[in-house]
């Protein structure tokens, strides 16, 4: 690499990184739990998201999903019962 374009390099790091506690950022929220009723529409939304162009498996399918939400359900119910 020639040496301007590593110093751009460097003085683009340095901006960014003394900007970046000024940035405005927001807390994530994090989702409490899945309910019954959502358990449908994420499978069916999480099924329909996936690109049949994209040259990977299809790992799950809706309803293999929602057994998979359940499970995540059960899960949460477990956690939340020990705080």
């Amino acid at each position: 690499m020639n040496n301007p374009r590593k110093l751009y390099c460097r003085v683009f790091q340095t901006v960014f990184k003394i900007a970046l506690p000024f940035l405005p950022y927001r807390k994530p929220k994090i989702i409490s739990k899945i309910r019954e009723e959502d358990i449908p529409a994420l499978s069916h939304y999480a099924d329909k998201e996936a690109n049949p162009l994209y040259p990977v498996p299809v790992l799950m399918d809706a309803r293999e999903l929602e057994v998979f939400y359940r499970m995540i359900m059960e899960k949460q119910k477990g956690a939340l019962s020990h705080e």
